[in-house]
């Protein structure tokens, strides 16, 4: 999940490339694992964690 929320942070990144490249096997089953951690949505999230 670390690594996944490194690649939220940078906004040229997709959500589905960062999915299969952290080992899930849907953008569906990404999205639930990033909810529950974070209690964001990876579109959310990746918003939120923009650099300025």
């Amino acid at each position: 999940m670390r690594l996944a929320k490194q690649m939220l942070g940078d906004d040229k990144a997709a959500i589905a490339d960062i999915a299969e490249a952290t080992g899930y096997g849907s953008e569906t089953a990404f999205g639930r694992a990033v909810k529950r951690r974070t209690g964001a949505t990876p579109a959310a999230w990746q918003s939120l964690n923009r650099p300025a």
